[in-house]
């Protein structure tokens, strides 16, 4: 009986911090509501936020995992040994072996999905200040007259997707996608230059399609959408944007239906050229019909 109390004393505190995390996120903020209930817009890279969230809790589980296996390995091992024990006269064999072989395995086990869920986190972060890059350059657009919003949620298919940003500029509204690419490691301009063909991006190191095809289908859906809000039918602009990127679209190519820009200078979505003006009670009925796309929920769920 001795020897379980330094497995108690190890054990209590753990036990304690889990009953007050529970206490805190499932008993206390039952007994009230929240007092926000509204639509609430979001913000740019709302989704990619919630993302990083998400694995930094995972991340600290498994992280808190990795600290107590071999605490508790080392706690095991000198269970049978406290009493009398003489390290010159200590003999490892096969059950000391067998114990080593599992702590192995299940350290492994939470460190595998640890450093994935840090390249995650990478990725995701890369995105998210990819996504804050474009909204800082389309803000500027608001002194024009134009109507930004950020993280647009959609559906189609029993898929769940988000447009990046929607403008809903004077002559059209534009469906923005927006890309983190890591540059090459060395080079000069060269390196940071990707050439757009109205099909397929080129850059330094590799090719792809799948953003040019990913924001078109976006505009498409948002076309459709506005189409059976309205009641009528609204231009809308397919953009990728690449921040950080200098994109040179080939001279051969005629008027894309997917614009690529790093928008350092989003004026192109002040330009006559998608259409006739659009006026203010048609632009106000298509910022409506956006604003329905936004949950109306708490905000932060219980727990939260």
């Amino acid at each position: 009986m001795i020897v379980l109390i330094p497995v108690l004393l190890m054990l209590a505190p753990v036990a304690l911090v889990v009953f007050v995390v529970w206490l805190g996120r499932d008993v206390l903020v039952r007994k009230h509501r929240h007092p926000i209930e509204m639509r609430l817009v979001h913000l740019p890279g709302q989704r990619l936020r919630q993302r990083l969230d998400a694995e930094a809790r995972d991340m600290m589980g498994n992280t808190a995992m990795l600290f107590v296996i071999p605490l508790l390995t080392a706690l095991i091992w000198l269970l049978d040994r406290l009493r009398g024990l003489d390290w010159t006269t200590v003999q490892f064999g096969l059950g000391d072996a067998l114990l080593v072989l599992a702590t192995v395995i299940v350290l492994v086990y939470f460190a595998v999905p640890l450093v994935r869920a840090a390249i995650r986190r990478r990725r995701y972060r890369e995105g998210l200040y990819a996504e804050l890059a474009t909204a800082q350059q389309l803000q500027r657009l608001i002194p024009r007259g134009c109507m930004v919003f950020h993280d647009v949620p959609a559906r189609e298919n029993g898929r769940d997707f988000n447009i990046d940003h929607v403008v809903i500029g004077p002559h059209a509204v534009f469906a923005v996608e927006t890309k983190s690419r890591r540059k090459p490691p060395h080079g000069g301009k060269d390196s940071a230059r990707v050439i757009y063909d109205g099909v397929r991006l080129k850059f330094p190191e590799h090719s792809e399609t799948r953003p040019i095809e990913q924001v078109r289908a976006q505009a498409r859906w948002l076309q459709r959408y506005l189409a059976s809000e309205l009641g009528e039918s609204v231009p809308v602009v397919a953009v990728l944007s690449l921040p950080g990127w200098c994109v040179e679209p080939v001279k051969e190519m005629k008027s894309p239906d997917v614009w690529v820009r790093n928008l350092r200078h989003p004026g192109l979505m002040l330009w006559d050229r998608f259409g006739p003006v659009l006026d203010q009670p048609k632009r106000r009925r298509i910022a409506n019909a956006i604003m329905k796309r936004y949950p109306q929920v708490v905000p932060w769920k219980h727990g939260d």
